[in-house]
């Protein structure tokens, strides 16, 4: 059971290629290196799409001759040690949200104290003001 999930066409396609992740989709078009009179085209070059089609990049590159993903770096971690993280990451999440309540808490502390001092300003302006009405009217 085959659903079509995008409709998008890109002419002159030769291949395709899908992401090492499954993410991502290449439309190419590209030059044969294996016919002798083969000239590159003006509109050669590669559509990147999500894989549920959505456009994510065209590139128009005449006499493309090639395409290919990145490779992926291999894993920092050992398979040990990445099961050492799954299984601690309970509290590795906690230890990271407390870090992060605490940040937040210092903005909030800093924004508060900034509109703390742009009140006792303002206010200060506006009893000098009334002193000097009053002294004006009095």
């Amino acid at each position: 059971n085959v659903q079509l999930a995008s409709g998008l066409r890109h002419d002159r396609c030769t291949r395709l290629f899908w992401d090492p992740s499954g993410r991502y989709l290449a439309s190419c078009t590209i030059t044969d290196l294996r016919n002798e009179k083969a000239k590159g085209h003006f509109e050669d070059g590669f559509n990147v799409y999500t894989f549920q089609g959505k456009l994510l990049s065209r590139v128009k590159k005449e006499k493309l001759y090639q395409f290919s993903w990145r490779p992926r770096p291999k894993d920092l971690l050992s398979p040990e040690e990445r099961k050492k993280v799954v299984k601690n990451l309970r509290k590795y999440e906690k230890m990271f949200e407390r870090e992060d309540k605490v940040r937040r808490q210092e903005l909030n502390q800093e924004v508060l104290a900034a509109r703390h001092k742009e009140a006792e300003t303002f206010l200060d302006w506006l009893n000098r003001n009334r002193a000097a009405n009053a002294a004006l009217k009095g």
